[in-house]
């Protein structure tokens, strides 16, 4: 099983809240006492490997804080993963089911989501975040 984790890391010097530094964690955890391979999109690759790897992943998660909804690259991650065009060869990405969005310390659902297929699970806390991702696993 593999997850992609969308996370936005233009810099190392980008200041991250404790909120966002827990959710990572939360991600890597579960991740790491589930056997899920973690895709992480701030070990940067090129466009056509971070398509290939959501396209092979299992559940998708995005990680909003202000950093990521300024990208509009991690908004066509999300959007690939829900059956949207690459921006690479303009094929289909696979529409994931299993796509989890952690609003980070307030921010809203960015808009630029609106409108993408559910099911899209949002949460907004860590034990929302941790249930989600048990959630996801098969039964």
């Amino acid at each position: 099983m593999n997850l992609y984790l969308s996370e936005f890391s233009a810099t190392s010097d980008i200041e991250r809240s404790a909120t966002y530094a827990e959710a990572t964690h939360a991600v890597i955890s579960f991740c790491g006492k589930n056997s899920v391979h973690c895709w992480r999109s701030n070990e940067f690759t090129d466009y056509t490997e971070i398509e290939k790897r959501i396209k092979g992943s299992d559940i998708f998660v995005a990680l909003v804080d202000q950093y990521w909804n300024s990208s509009t690259w991690k908004g066509h991650e999300f959007v690939y993963s829900s059956g949207g065009l690459s921006m690479v060869d303009g094929i289909k990405g696979k529409q994931l089911t299993k796509r989890i969005v952690f609003l980070v310390d307030g921010i809203e659902f960015p808009s630029c989501l609106y409108g993408v297929p559910e099911p899209i699970v949002v949460v907004s806390n860590i034990s929302a975040l941790n249930d989600a991702l048990a959630q996801a696993l098969p039964a």
